[in-house]
């Protein structure tokens, strides 16, 4: 159980840098010096690189240690955070946004195969409901606790504190984790699994993933007619 809570710790820490930026995004717009519905394209830029990047990262990686690739996934995660926080525009802040967001559906896709193999048969279903229930959580806990800091800190501060939580789960997985968790398969090839993405089932679990992300940039351009 205790590596699983490891894993939901780094999906609470995705889920609420996803989300908090759209508590934030008025505060940021200031920061950067751009209108609101121009930095609520951090918003659907982030969805875009998990949609996107992310599968296409997890098949380029698919030969490297599962442990090793989380941890890394995690770190990058870690350096975006701190990266955003010294964000100096627009700009630089939106690469990095997008950064994060390949690491972000990496690590989705990769932690439940994780989550799954640490498991009996019959609780396969719950780990993967523990894994994606911290997008849940991170809606309910961290999303308002981000949006907070931010508003009496100031939106630079929630990176800070989303760093620190990084460092948390980095740590949670390179201490609970099992020292060797694998590898994706070999025999497959890059085409073989490219393919994957043409199935209807694939996309609809990215949109319905998605959603939550785009809708508040269509709230936020629809504000501003």
């Amino acid at each position: 159980m205790l590596p699983l809570i490891a894993l939901f710790i780094a999906a609470f820490a995705f889920g609420t840098t996803e989300f908090v930026i759209a508590g934030v995004l008025p505060q940021v717009a200031d920061g950067l010096g751009v209108s609101i519905p121009t930095a609520g394209y951090l918003v659907s830029g982030y969805a875009g690189g998990i949609a996107i990047g992310g599968p296409l990262l997890t098949l380029a990686t698919k030969t490297i240690s599962r442990k090793a690739l989380l941890l890394g996934l995690a770190a990058a995660f870690t350096i975006g955070q701190a990266a955003c926080a010294l964000a100096p525009d627009f700009a630089s802040m939106l690469l990095l946004r997008i950064a994060v967001a390949v690491a972000h559906g990496a690590y989705f896709g990769v932690a439940m195969v994780v989550a799954v193999g640490l498991v009996r048969h019959d609780q396969r279903g719950m780990a993967v409901a523990l894994i994606l229930s911290g997008l849940t959580v991170s809606n309910v806990i961290g999303v308002p606790a981000g949006t907070a800091i931010g508003n009496i800190w100031g939106w630079r501060v929630t990176f800070w504190v989303m760093c620190a939580l990084g460092v948390v789960s980095i740590a949670a997985m390179a201490a609970l984790l099992p020292r060797k968790t694998g590898s994706s398969r070999q025999s497959v090839s890059f085409g073989s699994e490219v393919r994957v993405l043409a199935r209807q089932q694939v996309w609809t679990s990215l949109i319905l993933t998605d959603d939550r992300s785009v809708r508040p940039v269509h709230l936020h351009h629809a504000d501003a007619a």
